[in-house]
Order: C-alpha cells, then structure tokens, then sequence
C-alpha cells in the first residue's frame, strides 16, 4: 500500500492527516522523554509493554523508526474539559483504542505500518508487563514519548501548531510505512 492510500483510509476512520517526517530521535531524547515517563503523571510508567520501561529499549526505538520511509501525523480533536481526568483519560483510550483499528485494518489491507499514539496502549484490561510477554503484540501501540519523540517538537517540525485548550483535547498518533 502506498502512502497515499493509507492517507486516504486514515481520512476515512475521521482522523487529520498531515505529511510529516520519518521521527528520528535521539539517544539523548530518548533519555529525555523517559526520564519524563517517569514521573508517571499519566499512570502508565511499568504498567504495560507500550510504555517505558517496559517498551522497546532506546537503541531498538532508534532500530524501529530507522526501518521506515513515510510518515504521517494523525490528530483527532475531542470536545472534553482537560482538567476533567476521567473524561480526559476516556478520550485518550478512544484515541488509542481508534488508531489500533485502523492500523489493523491497514495491515489486514496489505500495508506494512508501524502505528505510535498519545498515552498507554489499553488493550488489554490487565497488561501481562513485567511478568510474561504481551498476549496480543498485534494490537500493542506503543507510546510515541516511550520512543524519545518530543510531540511539541515534532508537530511544530510537520508544520502544525501545538497547543493545550481549555474546551478540548488534541491528541496525536504517528503511522509510518514502509
């Protein structure tokens, strides 16, 4: 599949579609972002196998990304009190929960993708992490921060706008293709 179609069927699933660059993030970020993982702000921090530490090591994150040729930044925009954690968190695992369908039915389509998202993958009511391997890596999207991206950077890098708002929730996925 083309990145052209896949684009297309992105559009179709209601997602905003915006060229971007293949990420390629540093050690040195990757070390950042982590350290910011954390301070498990969001809960996930050695609860499941998309986040740190529990996601792919720094030098295999680098690995991952590097096998890729196009990318695209996905956004999808919810109408929540941010402050609201419990709507906010809804939002987030609908965001993750929508960017894991359409990659499995990109795959089921013939693309080879790689699909990153805002936040904990969910999948999964009870995360096997640490104790044995995930159940269903097919369905594991891993956390874009948990790979050393800086999304403010990144976002700005693709030429959008990254801001927080008082009346709504952007949140962000990147799918790459090979």
């Amino acid at each position: 599949m083309r990145i052209e179609e896949a684009k297309k069927r992105l559009r179709a699933r209601n997602f905003e579609v915006t060229d971007a660059p293949v990420p390629s993030p540093t050690l040195r970020t990757i070390s950042e972002c982590r350290g910011r993982c954390e301070s498990n702000v969001c809960g996930a921090y050695g609860m499941t196998w998309a986040c740190p530490p529990g996601s792919a090591m720094p030098d295999e994150c680098i690995e991952i990304l590097s096998r890729y040729e196009d990318a695209v930044l996905i956004t999808r925009t919810y109408h929540v009190d941010p402050r609201d954690r419990a709507s906010a968190e809804a939002a987030a695992m609908q965001f993750q929960d929508d960017c894991r369908k359409a990659a499995v039915a990109l795959k089921e389509e013939g693309a080879d993708i790689f699909m990153m998202a805002d936040g904990k993958c969910g999948y999964c009511e009870s995360c096997t992490y640490p104790d044995a391997k995930c159940r269903y890596p097919d369905m594991l999207v891993p956390s874009i921060s948990g790979f050393g991206i800086v999304m403010s950077d990144y976002v700005k890098e693709c030429g959008r706008e990254f801001s927080f708002f008082d009346d709504k929730a952007e949140f962000f996925g990147i799918m790459l293709l090979r």
